[in-house]
């Protein structure tokens, strides 16, 4: 203690002799403490607290996979395999379809793109969010014929319509065609994609729900209490072995393309292009930190990184 306190004087008498320096060292340190506080923020929001639902660890995305084909890791599923999975996975206590798309609509009297995304009607539940206003989907909502629903973000519900709360029933045309608003979700309610303003329901053919291997959506499923990622694991891989012994037809190329379907964290996939240059980032702004302080109090002595999914496509006979 007696070491620290002769070298914390030393300090600032060397401090109190060069105003200049001293003035330049404060400074230093206090653009370095507010930078590595601003990267701290960002990791912390982006890595460390999990997505902004309830028990968001529990959330897992099943991906195809084809190595062998020299297919990259698109993390998608198919229509088909998301009704087998429902029926055949009770890890899972529910599981839901979304993907990001485009629609036209008009704001202000101007036709303006809007990015929406389109999701299963399972999606709400299974994130365990209700909208603030009104409701959401039903499962009749999820067939086609009745899918013209829409849910505004709190967002655009104040764009579009100034917060009126008589704006269920309303019409909103996407792409010209009319869509019934349902429901508003709450203010700062965001998954997956901030860029989302509205969600409509994904209504699926008889040929899209038989079509095995294309890859165009997104897959997750919400596991139940007691239930584990490496049990989901195993009844994916028992699932997709006996898909291919009932489709022999295909067996042999599946293989041949190493399928598979890996199951993991979402909150995993949605960091993991950024996390190591985050974390970089945070070392540099605490090096820098350390290293101001460091050359502050010895100035005598100096030292010292989406798009559609690929469609391999075969219909269930």
């Amino acid at each position: 203690m007696e070491t620290l306190l002769r070298d914390v004087r030393f300090g600032l008498r060397s401090l109190a002799r060069d105003k200049g320096f001293a003035a330049t060292v404060a400074l230093t340190l206090l653009v370095c403490v507010a930078a590595n506080t601003a990267i701290f923020a960002i990791v912390n929001s982006v890595l460390l607290r999990p997505l902004p639902v309830p028990e968001a660890e529990r959330i897992l995305m099943l991906s195809n996979r084809y190595p062998k084909a020299g297919v990259g890791d698109l993390n998608q599923s198919s229509v088909a395999d998301y009704y087998d999975r429902r029926r055949e996975m009770p890890a899972f206590e529910e599981q839901a379809l979304f993907d990001t798309v485009g629609r036209t609509l008009e704001i202000g009297g101007t036709a303006e793109r809007v990015t929406g995304m389109m999701v299963t009607p399972s999606l709400f539940a299974l994130l365990r969010v209700t909208p603030a206003l009104g409701r959401a989907f039903t499962a009749e909502e999820g067939e086609q014929g009745a899918e013209q629903k829409v849910i505004l973000s709190h967002g655009l519900w104040q764009q579009l319509y100034g917060g009126e709360g008589g704006v269920l029933g309303r019409e909103l045309r996407l792409n010209g065609v009319p869509h019934t608003v349902v429901g508003v979700m709450p203010a700062g309610f965001n998954f997956v994609d901030p860029e989302v303003r509205y969600w409509i329901p994904a209504a699926f053919s008889a040929e899209e729900k038989a079509a095995y291997h294309s890859n165009n959506w997104h897959h997750i499923g919400r596991l139940r209490l007691g239930a584990s990622l490496e049990l989901a694991q195993q009844q994916v891989d028992a699932l997709n072995r006996a898909n291919l012994e009932r489709m022999p037809q295909w067996k042999e190329i599946l293989i041949n393309a190493g399928f598979h379907t890996k199951v993991e964290p979402l909150q995993d996939l949605l960091v993991r292009e950024i996390r190591g240059a985050l974390y970089l980032l945070w070392g540099g702004a605490a090096f820098v930190d350390g290293h101001a302080a460091y050359v502050g109090v010895t100035r005598d002595k100096p030292d010292f990184q989406r798009g559609p999914g690929w469609t391999f496509i075969y219909n269930d006979p």
